[in-house]
């Protein structure tokens, strides 16, 4: 199967090059989890922030699609181009079966349209207590609060760690 995940702040785990960056606890979890159905046998890809690596670069045999540089764009118009251009472009390019993110943000919504309008599955895995509790979650812009709802209905399958969790997206 091909899988491909969304995680911007990946690369850093998957590439020693690049170990200088931030890496957060999910990043990790991304990675191993690649790095397990790489073994199995799947097709793996991961679409990360562009760190100045190729496109198409392969490190541990999970090929690495950029979609934009963190820093890129103007303010506010940067949320169309590059961020959702990039990170749709980058998608794309994957061209997977099944589409995995995890963690709250803007991007679920990107994630869940793309995959709707393609025709892919998508997943999305909780990472926190406050992923899937409305009051708590960790994000900004309301704009973006209400794109992480929206994506997160639209999920094939939500994982998650704990009946808690499970309860509070009920």
């Amino acid at each position: 199967m091909k899988i491909c995940f969304l995680g911007l702040d990946n690369l850093p785990v998957l590439s020693p090059e690049h170990r200088e960056h931030y890496v957060g606890g999910e990043s990790v979890q991304q990675t191993l989890l690649a790095r397990a159905l790489t073994a199995r046998g799947h097709e793996v890809s991961m679409v990360t922030a562009d760190y100045g690596q190729a496109d198409g670069a392969v490190w541990d045999g999970i090929r690495v699609h950029k979609a934009y540089r963190p820093d890129a764009g103007l303010p506010v118009l940067r949320f169309v181009h590059p961020r959702w251009s990039g990170l749709w472009s980058a998608l794309a390019r994957a061209d997977a079966q099944l589409y995995y993110t995890s963690c709250a943000g803007m991007q679920v919504a990107l994630l869940a349209l793309f995959c709707a309008r393609r025709g892919r599955r998508f997943v999305f895995r909780s990472a926190s207590d406050s992923d899937c509790d409305r009051s708590k979650l960790l994000i900004r812009y309301a704009r973006d609060r209400w794109l992480y709802a929206w994506g997160l209905r639209r999920a094939d399958a939500i994982l998650v760690q704990s009946a808690a969790q499970a309860a509070s997206l009920a």
